[in-house]
């Protein structure tokens, strides 16, 4: 075993043994982010930013990406019971992530307004692409910095075949199936034509209902949309252009006292994450182990998203 790793195996160990002497002191003192009110007239801020995702914790209870998925839905929800939340405005710094996170925090956001009645306002910084423009759709008004990325109209599903890598890991797989199609997708098998008529129809699907968003939020016809929403991205510039945002050459406070000049708004919310600093250092240093080659490409094979349909760029 190479030193580096034994110092690693030390240090987790370490974490580990913190981990039960914290556990108790962090939850006890933690608040419910659900319990938190802003006081005053306000406008609160919800952040788009990284990969949209479901919420994926460590072992400290911190999220373990810059998006959290519960803790945006739990904030759209506080705000349309708040009776002091004058409108939202959504910061938008994604290339987009999964379909069905993706469409939970539009629909979370279509409530809000049905509910309440009350103004969305988005705001693109680096990028807003995919299944961050489809969250965006939700807004009554779309500004976008002049060098953002916009658009990528799409969806797609990947499937990785890792089994030339598996053999020379000496990995063998098989799965006992009730049908041809039940492992479709599968790191070991390659898909059928079937199979690949099996998932173009879930992209097509999903592709639909993306352009019946675009179309409702942006005052297009069907056959207007589809040569815009091929998948290509856009600058700001040709955004505004071909009608996928409103205003370009802003920043992100040019949006943000446009719309709270038009809510009556006197302050602004934004709901900072209460993660305890100790298990955050203890988090990072637990992510600092070491692993062998082997254990990188194994992870690698089992963390993609195959047979997932995606509103993602990755660009």
């Amino acid at each position: 075993m190479k030193g580096k790793q034994i110092v690693g195996l030390i240090a987790a160990a370490l974490v580990f043994v913190l981990v039960a002497w914290i556990g108790v002191g962090a939850a006890s003192s933690s608040t419910s982010k659900s319990e938190e009110l802003p006081p005053g007239n306000n406008v609160a801020v919800v952040n788009i930013v990284g990969t949209i995702d479901q919420t994926y914790y460590n072992v400290f209870g911190n999220p373990t990406s810059s998006y959290d998925h519960n803790a945006i839905l739990d904030l759209i929800w506080d705000m349309t019971e708040s009776t002091e939340n004058k409108g939202l405005m959504l910061y938008i710094d994604s290339g987009g992530g999964a379909v069905y996170e993706s469409d939970e925090v539009y629909q979370a956001l279509m409530e809000y307004k049905a509910i309440t009645g009350r103004p969305i306002y988005a705001y693109a910084s680096h990028t807003m692409a995919s299944g961050a423009y489809y969250i965006a759709c939700a807004a009554d008004r779309i500004y976008a910095n002049r060098n953002s990325t916009v658009g990528s109209i799409g969806v797609y599903i990947e499937t990785v075949n890792y089994a030339g890598l598996y053999e020379k890991l000496g990995i063998e797989g098989e799965y006992i199936k009730s049908g041809e199609n039940k492992a479709m997708g599968n790191a070991y098998d390659y898909l059928t034509d079937e199979q690949r008529a099996i998932y173009q129809s879930v992209v097509d699907e999903c592709y639909e209902q993306f352009l019946g968003i675009v179309c409702e939020s942006r005052g297009y016809t069907r056959e207007e949309a589809l040569p815009i929403c091929d998948g290509r991205i856009y600058t700001a510039t040709q955004g505004v252009e071909n009608g996928l945002i409103d205003q370009t050459n802003c920043d992100y406070s040019d949006a943000l006292n446009d719309l709270m000049e038009l809510c009556g708004a006197d302050t602004v919310y934004e709901r900072s994450a209460d993660y305890n600093s100790l298990t955050s250092f203890l988090s990072q240093l637990l992510g600092s182990v070491s692993s062998s080659e082997t254990e990188r490409l194994l992870e690698l094979a089992q963390n993609n998203n195959n047979g997932r349909p995606m509103y993602y760029y990755a660009g």
